[in-house]
Parts: C-alpha cells; structure tokens; sequence
C-alpha cells in the first residue's frame, strides 16, 4: 500500500486529495455542517454511517475516515 496514506493531513486541501486518492470503491466521506457544530460521516459499501471523530478537527476526521475504510486501526 501507498506509504502516502499513513501521512497525516497538513491542510482540508491535503486532506480531500487524500481522500480522492485512498477512498475505497464505493466509500463515501460526507461533511455536515450546521450552526455551531459539524459531523463527518463515513458512508460504507452496505450503506451504514460511521461517525468519524479523529480528535484534531476536521481534517483529522476525514484522515480517520480513510484509515477506517482501508483497515487501518
């Protein structure tokens, strides 16, 4: 697998690139936002939602996204 993976986001920017690249077929990562408060959401194959909370703001959360979605921890 692509060592680039294990790299943490420095920015939203790298983040959503990762994505685009690491993201497993038929994965989805989506972002809600609301007044006060924000979620993201792994959406999988069969169709269930993970809630993502990688503890360092949103782009740690879409990092943990990918790892979840690709078996990594």
């Amino acid at each position: 697998m692509d060592k680039g993976i294990y790299k943490l986001s420095a920015t939203m920017d790298d983040a959503v690139e990762k994505a685009a690249k690491f993201l497993p077929s038929s994965f989805m990562i989506s972002i809600e936002l609301e007044k006060g408060v924000y979620n993201v959401l792994l959406r999988t194959p069969n169709g269930s939602e993970i809630d993502v909370d990688g503890g360092d703001g949103m782009r740690s959360d879409i990092d943990q996204a990918i790892f979840i979605a690709n078996g990594i921890e």
